[in-house]
């Protein structure tokens, strides 16, 4: 999962094949990547600065946000001064280091969002605050957002569709209808859901 997303970012060349993003390959992904917002292998951010200023850096870097970008994010996050105080990013929680992870990568309004395995540093509150964003900058704008996980429960909230991998490979490919017509609508709990889709993978690949 982290090798697809370090190619699309362009941290790794592909052995064979071609990127794409946003329609645009070759010397066209230079421009493409500048449409992308990307949190891979986890939080990249300066440790001295707080949490509000590694936003604000990152803003004079962009250039031309709207006031109140970061006061946005960083409200629906609920990341508020009573939690990082004056505290540098270096003195925070790993969920408050990974939700300033994730207002960074949606800062400039990306086109294209590249996440990888962020459920893994946030609670169950923060997972949901995270979900509703997504949800609402999708609603807002036309955005893609990539995104991997560990746990079918964690994606299949927001998810529309899916990509199963094994070893590296696409083995099998799901959309959210498919997956709703074999997953009972009563199951809300996330291990029921685990063990639906679970059931489901085993007999598409044993098939």
């Amino acid at each position: 999962r982290a090798t697809l997303m370090q190619r699309h970012a362009g941290l790794v060349k592909p052995d064979s094949g071609e990127v794409e993003i946003l329609g645009e390959t070759g010397d066209g992904l230079y421009a493409a990547r500048h449409q992308t917002g990307m949190l891979i292998d986890g939080p990249a951010l300066y440790r001295d600065l707080s949490i509000r200023n590694n936003l604000k850096l990152q803003g004079r870097i962009l250039g031309d946000l709207p006031k109140g970008r970061i006061g946005k994010l960083m409200k629906a996050l609920a990341i508020t001064p009573r939690d990082t105080g004056n505290r540098t990013v270096g003195g925070c929680p790993a969920g408050l280091k990974m939700k300033c992870a994730i207002a960074m990568a949606l800062l400039p309004f990306p086109s294209l969002l590249l996440l990888d395995e962020v459920f893994g540093g946030l609670d169950t509150d923060d997972s949901a605050l995270f979900v509703d964003l997504i949800k609402a900058e999708m609603e807002e704008r036309p955005m893609t957002t990539l995104i991997t996980g560990q746990f079918f429960a964690e994606l299949y909230p927001f998810a529309t569709d899916y990509l199963l991998l094994e070893k590296g490979k696409i083995v099998r490919s799901y959309t959210r209808e498919e997956l709703q017509a074999r997953i009972p609508e009563d199951l809300q709990r996330a291990q029921e859901l685990e063990d639906a889709f679970k059931t489901i993978r085993k007999e598409d690949l044993d098939a």
